[in-house]
């Protein structure tokens, strides 16, 4: 592992992060309301925002909040063992093709690649079980989907930075660059308030990472 390029990663999305959050009140005093309240900066909310909102805080969700696959698997992170999670997680990510979405290919491009990042984010989460299907999603992102297709933001990112610090994949890495330059961009320079949360779980997963070593 190249733990110096690792550790670069963690600098830049944490620096990222914190240029947005560093305006905020954060983290949340009252992380139930933040969760049950939050509004992007475009003054929107997604179903997937619950759960993963509620992992970043630290908070368990009280249901499944909605059935694309990324609620599902967000729902798993945050709940830390759900038996209908479990299963639902499962019927998610099996199948003939290595994407986690694929059903929603129909829905348009921007929808499905937002998906996907997000599904992977959620997966690198759950554990080294969980990896070599991560490593397979992120294979089929890279040759099929460019990040160019999504909303700008940044799910995963911590994802490919790792996959270019531990495996030399250079095209992992040249991904995780996008993920940041359009999340960064679309801002003027900062990330969203979700982007710039995203980035903050995404340093911590890495934080976690380079601890371990």
């Amino acid at each position: 592992m190249n733990q110096q390029r690792l550790t670069t990663w963690h600098a830049r999305l944490s620096r990222a992060a914190n240029a947005r959050l560093a305006a905020t009140a954060w983290p949340p005093a009252d992380r139930r309301s933040f969760v049950s309240t939050f509004r992007d900066d475009a003054g929107h909310r997604r179903p997937v925002d619950g759960p993963f909102l509620a992992h970043v805080t630290g908070i368990t969700p009280s249901s499944i909040a909605g059935e694309s696959p990324d609620c599902v698997l967000w729902t798993q992170v945050a709940s830390s063992g759900s038996e209908r999670a479990d299963d639902r997680i499962l019927a998610a990510t099996t199948g003939h093709s290595s994407a986690l979405a694929m059903h929603l290919r129909e829905s348009g491009i921007e929808i499905w690649t937002e998906t996907e990042l997000a599904c992977l984010h959620a997966l690198t989460w759950l554990g080294p079980a969980w990896e070599a299907r991560a490593l397979a999603a992120a294979r089929f992102l890279i040759d099929e989907l460019q990040p160019d297709n999504g909303t700008n933001h940044p799910w995963a990112i911590h994802w490919f930075a790792w996959l270019e610090s531990t495996q030399s994949n250079t095209d992992a890495g040249l991904y995780a660059q996008s993920l940041l330059h359009n999340a960064m961009t679309s801002g003027g320079g900062v990330p969203d308030l979700f982007s710039a949360i995203i980035l903050h779980d995404a340093a911590r997963w890495i934080e976690d990472r380079l601890a371990a070593c």
